[in-house]
C-alpha cells in the first residue's frame, strides 16, 4: 500500500502540464531534519532499572508537492524518508507497546511514511477536498497534524492522517456579503476513514469512521470556533470505540502600539464522550464510559521593537481517582502537542511504556488486561495540569533564543498499573509506595536556533540546540524518600529547508 501511494503521488506531481491540458503549476516542500541526542539515565520501575539509551540520532527527509493545474483544481501530497531511530543507543525495555521509546527503525527501506495524497476542488459554492490528509484542529490539543509549524521545544512525529471527503463553505456570505462578517465564518463538514491518530491505526487492523463538523470565525486578529468529531471504531482484537470530542478554540491579538508590540491570548477546551470495551474493570467487565477533560490557555506579551516576547501556558489533562469504577476519565493531549523536554516526553514515556510492559507480561499476570497497549504516555501530556512559563529573545534578524520553566502535577494518584493491582487496587508508584504527593517535578528549558539563507530557491539551513534540566518531584520517591537523579537532555538540532 505505501508503494502504491508512493507511484501515485509520483505521476500526480510529475505528469506533463500537456498531458492534462491544463496550465500546470509545481511546488515542493523539502524539509530535511537530523538530530542528535543525550539523555542522562534516570529510572523506570521499581528495581531501579534505566533504559540505557544514552545517545541517539533521528532523522527524517519530507517532501510536500502541491500542484495547480488550474484556478480551481488543485493537487497535494506529503511523504517522510528516513523517518525514525537511525543510529545510536536502542533502549532496553519499554518497546513492546510504544512508540516512545521504541519502535525506532535502523532499516532505511523500512522508513517510507506516505502522509498525504488529496485532490481540492474550488467551486462556486465552497471548496471540496478528497483523499489522504492530516487532520488539524485549534492549538492540536485533541486533533493535530504532526507538521509541527508551532512547536518550540522539541519536534513533532506522529500526525493525524485520515482518508477524507471534507466540504468547506461559507454559507452566509450571500446573505451578508464579502464585506459582511458572512466573508469570516467557514462551516465544515467531513467523513472519515481514519488512516492512524493516537487512537488507532489502519494498518494494524483497526478501523475507525468519524463525522466531522466545524464552525470557524476568520479575520486578521481573532480566530476561534467548535469541532466536533463522531467516532464510530473497531479495533483488530474486537473491541469496539463509540464516542464524541467537543473541541472549542479561541486566539486573539491585541497590537499596543504605544509598546510598539502586541497582547495576545490563545486557548482550547476539549470534552470526551462515549464508551470503549478496550478498558475492562471488575466494575463493568463489559466496558466503561468515557468521560475526560483537557484545556490549554496561553497568554503572551510580544515587544517587536526589541525583539522579546514572553508568554504563560497553562494546562490540564484529566486523570481517573478510581480505575476499578465504570468509568474511565483519563484525557491526554495529541502527542504532537509538546510540553517541555524532559518530563513528558522521556520521562513519562518510559515509565508508562515499562508499566505497560510490566502490566502485560503472562509471567507475572497470565493474560494481558484489557486496554494495556493504552497505558504508554508516548510523550503527550496525560493525568496531569502544568504551569509554564518561558520567553524568548532575538537578538538579530537570525538568531533566537528561548528560555522556560516547566512545573507538573498529576490530577490522580501516579499510580503504576501492575504495583496498583498487586497491592489489591491500593494505588502504587512505579517506585512500588503509595503516592506521597502529586508534584512530579520542575526543568529548565533553553534554546537556541540560526537561521541562515542560502541564497537559491528559499534554501534555509536552521541550526541549534536545545538543552533541559529536570528535578523529579516528591511523586517519584521510593520508600526512603530518594527520588532519583536529576535528568539532562541535550539536542543538537539541523534543519536543512527549501
Amino acid at each position: 500500500m505505501r508503494t502504491s501511494i508512493f507511484v501515485i503521488l509520483c505521476i500526480c506531481v510529475f505528469a506533463p502540464a500537456g498531458a492534462l491540458s491544463f496550465e500546470q503549476e509545481i511546488n515542493y516542500g523539502v524539509d530535511y531534519r537530523l538530530r542528535g541526542n543525550y539523555i542522562s539515565d534516570f529510572e523506570v520501575d521499581e528495581s531501579g532499572r534505566d533504559l540505557d539509551q544514552n545517545k541517539f540520532g533521528t532523522m527524517r527527509l519530507r517532501i510536500s508537492p502541491t500542484v495547480r493545474y488550474s484556478e480551481t483544481l488543485k493537487f497535494g501530497g506529503e511523504i517522510d524518508l528516513l523517518s525514525g531511530q537511525n543510529f545510536g543507543q536502542k533502549p532496553d525495555m519499554g518497546t513492546e507497546y510504544a512508540v516512545f521509546p521504541g519502535n525506532n527503525y535502523d532499516d532505511f527501506t523500512k522508513n517510507v511514511d506516505p502522509r498525504q495524497l488529496w485532490v481540492e476542488w474550488q467551486a462556486p459554492v465552497g471548496l471540496l477536498r478528497v483523499g489522504q490528509m492530516a487532520s488539524s484542529w485549534g492549538l492540536g490539543i485533541m486533533s493535530n497534524d504532526g507538521e509541527g509549524k508551532d512547536t518550540v521545544w522539541g519536534d513533532a512525529y506522529f500526525g493525524d492522517i485520515v482518508e477524507r471527503i471534507l466540504f468547506a463553505t461559507k454559507p452566509l456570505l450571500p446573505i451578508l456579503g464579502k464585506e459582511g462578517i458572512g466573508n469570516n465564518i467557514v462551516f465544515a463538514l467531513g467523513a472519515d476513514l481514519v488512516y492512524r491518530d493516537d487512537l488507532g491505526s489502519l494498518l494494524d487492523g483497526d478501523k475507525a469512521y468519524q463525522g466531522i463538523l466545524s464552525v470557524l470565525y476568520l479575520s486578521e486578529r481573532i480566530t476561534g470556533g467548535f469541532y466536533i468529531a463522531h467516532r464510530n471504531q473497531d479495533y483488530d482484537n474486537g473491541d469496539t470505540l463509540v464516542g464524541t470530542g467537543y473541541d472549542i478554540y479561541g486566539k486573539a491579538e491585541l497590537p499596543i502600539e504605544a509598546i510598539g508590540g502586541a497582547i495576545g491570548i490563545a486557548l482550547e477546551g476539549v470534552v470526551l464522550q462515549g464508551e470503549t470495551t478496550r478498558i475492562r474493570t471488575e466494575q463493568a467487565p463489559g466496558g466503561v464510559d468515557v468521560l475526560g477533560v483537557g484545556g490549554v490557555i496561553r497568554v503572551g506579551l510580544e515587544l517587536r521593537n526589541i525583539g522579546l516576547g514572553i508568554t504563560a501556558e497553562a494546562g490540564y489533562a484529566s486523570g481517573d481517582n478510581d480505575s476499578n469504577d465504570d468509568t474511565s476519565r483519563i484525557y491526554a493531549f495529541d502527542p504532537d502537542y509538546n510540553v517541555g523536554l524532559i518530563l513528558f516526553e522521556e520521562v513519562l514515556a518510559a515509565v508508562s511504556a515499562v508499566a505497560a510492559e510490566s502490566a502485560g507480561n503472562p509471567d507475572r499476570v497470565g493474560y494481558p488486561p484489557p486496554g494495556t497497549d493504552m497505558l504508554p504516555s508516548n510523550g503527550s501530556v496525560r493525568n496531569a495540569y502544568y504551569l509554564f512559563p518561558t520567553m524568548s529573545y532575538r537578538p538579530l534578524e537570525r538568531l533566537l533564543l528561548n528560555l522556560g520553566f516547566l512545573s507538573a502535577w498529576s490530577d490522580s494518584p501516579f499510580a503504576d498499573p501492575y504495583l496498583t493491582f498487586k497491592a489489591g487496587g491500593v494505588p502504587r508508584t512505579f517506585k512500588g509506595i503509595y503516592p506521597r504527593s502529586p508534584h512530579l517535578g520542575y526543568e529548565v528549558d533553553a534554546s537556541v536556533q540560526y537561521c541562515l539563507e542560502l541564497g537559491w530557491e528559499n534554501l534555509r539551513l536552521k541550526a541549534g540546540l536545545q538543552y533541559g534540566y529536570f528535578v523529579p518531584g516528591k511523586a517519584f520517591e521510593d520508600a526512603d524518600g530518594d527520588r532519583g537523579d536529576n535528568v539532562q537532555k541535550a539536542q543538537i538540532r539541523l534543519n536543512i529547508i527549501w
